[in-house]
């Protein structure tokens, strides 16, 4: 079977949602974003090991860990604790 015209299709109406998006949220980002950014060397050192982009790792470091080095990046959890 030929998936290329549904791919086609997928990435235009794909291209049509980012052209028509508009932000919702704004200057509340800006220091969580300033955070990571200042961050980055730290995330590209774990891009080395783990081979994610260094903003992935940082935007899901923020998500689940509030950006703290002490706890694991999957849930929060200490990194003392068992």
């Amino acid at each position: 079977m030929d998936h290329a015209p549904l791919l086609s299709l997928s990435l235009s109406l794909n291209q049509h949602r980012w052209q028509s998006a508009k932000f919702t949220r704004g200057p509340e980002f800006a220091p969580v974003a300033k955070r990571l950014v200042a961050a980055k060397a730290s995330y590209q050192e774990i891009k080395q090991i783990a081979g994610v982009p260094w903003f992935v790792i940082a935007v899901v470091h923020q998500r689940e860990a509030l950006q703290r080095w002490d706890c694991s990046i999957a849930q929060d959890d200490p990194s003392t604790k068992v």
